[in-house]
């Protein structure tokens, strides 16, 4: 539907105005009397049953806007008129309202709704780039502590592996990781995770060594980038 409309406007938005030739009078009737621009010399006026008759001629060149509360009119005067064109009275309910190019207007309504569009579309990015943010965020955590690694104290590694581990877990499964216990998380999540758990657990708590910290930050690093991965597809 929306696509239809889109031609529909298209196509009026370059649709040619009405052509007049420089100097050949032409009539255009109105509902109620107007105000014609300074360049239309008024040949005569009658009262019609269709509504007020001018006979108008213009000696310049140019494109001309004639509107009112019911309708807009777009007329050019050329020089000559294209081959097959004619001639033809103007009818239509139409009031003056000054002299802008008829292109220029619709060329401003098409950058309007260019905007509109380019507006729509990144409001759309933002919107799904903030329900991806959040798994970005802790990827951006995780990432920041393997930069650290090499330098950092296993004690503070693994305060945050666990933390950035923790997070992951409430998120991905609706379990209260965060306030839960490594024996409570048993069983409830994968073996994999819970050895990690337990080793931030000794390392903290009981200051044990850890053989391979990389090892345990890239299950961690692996386990954020897929949820990042499949926030990207919904």
């Amino acid at each position: 539907m929306r696509r239809v409309l889109l031609l529909l406007f298209f196509a009026w938005a370059f649709s040619s105005p009405i052509r007049i030739t420089v100097g050949d009078p032409f009539f255009l009737t109105f509902r109620e009397e107007v105000k014609l621009p300074a360049v239309f010399e008024v040949l005569g006026k009658e009262k019609t049953p269709a509504g007020i008759k001018y006979r108008v001629t213009v000696f310049r060149p140019g494109n001309y806007m004639i509107k009112s509360q019911e309708g807009v009119l777009y007329v050019e005067v050329v020089s000559v008129l294209k081959d097959g064109e004619e001639l033809r009275d103007i009818a239509g309910p139409l009031e003056v309202s000054g002299e802008p190019g008829w292109l220029l207007l619709r060329l401003g309504m098409l950058l309007g709704v260019g905007l509109l569009l380019v507006g729509g579309v990144l409001l759309y990015r933002r919107v799904s780039l903030r329900r991806r943010d959040p798994w970005r965020r802790l990827l951006g955590e995780a990432l920041s502590l393997r930069r650290e690694l090499p330098p950092l104290d296993l004690d503070d590694f693994y305060s945050r592996l666990g933390h950035i581990l923790r997070v992951y877990l409430q998120r991905r499964t609706g379990l209260p990781a965060l306030a839960m216990t490594s024996g409570e998380l048993a069983g409830r999540v994968s073996p994999e995770i819970h050895s990690v758990l337990m080793r931030a657990d000794l390392v903290r708590f009981a200051g044990r060594a850890a053989s391979d910290p990389g090892a345990d930050l890239s299950l961690v690093l692996n386990l954020i980038q897929e949820a990042v991965r499949e926030a990207g597809k919904a």
